[in-house]
């Protein structure tokens, strides 16, 4: 499977963007059915191109060699802070 970059999507067009945060799309269970609706527009989502290609950066790994040294510094950080 090719890595998304943002720039597989074409300049000044609308991206639609799940709300379903991974559960299945379509109606709510019936246990659910007396929630009140969520707050989220429906329909697609306009998402400035900036925001697209920061979302295109792969993520850290912890067992990266860089993270190591940064967590130490980020740990002895935190020791100073909560003095």
């Amino acid at each position: 499977m090719a890595a998304f970059r943002s720039s597989d999507i074409p300049r000044g067009r609308t991206v639609a963007v799940s709300r379903s945060h991974g559960r299945a799309e379509g109606p709510p269970p019936t246990d659910r059915a007396s929630d009140p609706p969520s707050p989220s527009p429906a329909g697609p989502v306009n998402i400035h191109e900036r925001v697209q290609r920061a979302m295109a950066i792969p993520g850290q790994n912890h067992r990266d060699p860089w993270f190591a040294p940064f967590f130490l510094k980020c740990l002895d950080d935190a020791k100073w802070l909560f003095k």
